[in-house]
């Protein structure tokens, strides 16, 4: 009698193990997979269902700035960078972009992957600043350009972001998630790394300008430059995010190895969600070591 018990009971959990069923929760939404492009190492992706049908998020900004140190028209766009950052804040993600035009060669501001994102985002001139990707800027006044775009009671995002990384000696380890609260397919993430605070030598021509807030500083100006992208942990142009159900999160992982010459302090990194077209849908940033979490308006 006691044998027969002992085997009922073999039985009957046999029997619960094999026909449990999985939770929604744990269903998966899409998935990534790849290698990392500029000095970044490998990466991995998956998306799990996590958000809401209903969720809206903060709205922000792209201001990308095609600029080189030997462009002496260069300083004005660095202007508006700095007013658009001093108006809105972290609503905008302000980056510096330095191909090889306008360097010297061997320039450490130099990106050179930056060169093919210029000719396909039609840069024929130095300065073009460029909101959220695709609109040309006028480089005059980045509140009548960028303020429709953030600011506004109705203005908000279907698509919200969240940034961690770990740093441990040169290895940076970035993890960027993604919510999606509608379907969406044909999408692209995109992935920098930026540093702020660097020296450089910049050409300007405004020195006898006296309409310019850089009159009678000289031909060679010396503020700090920030927000420059040093290299791209995506493709530079976004890596594909697989078609997304309305309340997926999708999940990647990219490895960076980072030049030693870079100031870790001052690195932060820029995530944005593109259409396939490369218009922005919504942006991050966050320090290298932070957690930036989802910019929640409506849960």
């Amino acid at each position: 009698m006691r044998a027969i018990n002992q085997r009922w009971i073999l039985i009957v959990v046999l029997s619960v193990l094999l026909f449990s069923c999985k939770k929604d929760s744990e269903s998966s939404a899409g998935s990534g997979s790849g290698s990392g492009s500029g000095s970044g190492g490998g990466n991995s992706g998956s998306g799990s269902n996590s958000s809401t049908t209903t969720a809206r998020y903060m709205q922000n900004a792209t201001v990308e700035d095609y600029t080189g140190l030997n462009c002496g028209y260069c300083p004005r766009a660095h202007t508006y960078l700095e007013k658009a950052k001093t108006t809105y804040g972290d609503k905008v993600v302000g980056i510096e972009i330095h191909g090889t035009a306008y360097e010297d060669q061997g320039s450490t501001f130099t990106y050179k992957p930056a060169d093919n994102l210029g000719t396909v985002m039609q840069v024929t001139g130095f300065p073009t600043v460029h909101i959220n990707r695709t609109i040309n800027s006028s480089t005059v006044d980045p509140t009548s350009e960028i303020g429709p775009h953030i600011t506004g009671s109705s203005v908000s995002s279907t698509v919200g972001l969240l940034i961690s990384s770990n740093l441990s000696g040169s290895n940076l380890s970035i993890t960027v998630k993604s919510r999606f609260s509608t379907a969406t397919t044909g999408s692209k993430l995109v992935v920098y790394v930026l540093e702020s605070g660097v020296d450089g030598n910049q050409h300007s021509y405004y020195n006898n300008d006296s309409t310019s807030p850089y009159y009678r500083q000289g031909a060679i100006l010396t503020y700090k430059h920030d927000g420059v992208l040093r290299t791209s942990a995506s493709n530079i142009l976004g890596d594909g995010i697989p078609s997304q159900t309305a309340g997926s999160e999708y999940v990647r992982t990219y490895a960076v190895t980072l030049n030693p010459s870079w100031n870790t302090s001052n690195l932060s990194i820029a995530a944005m969600v593109v259409q396939s077209d490369n218009t922005l849908i919504n942006a991050q940033q966050a320090n290298v070591g932070q957690t930036k979490d989802f910019q929640i308006l409506v849960p």
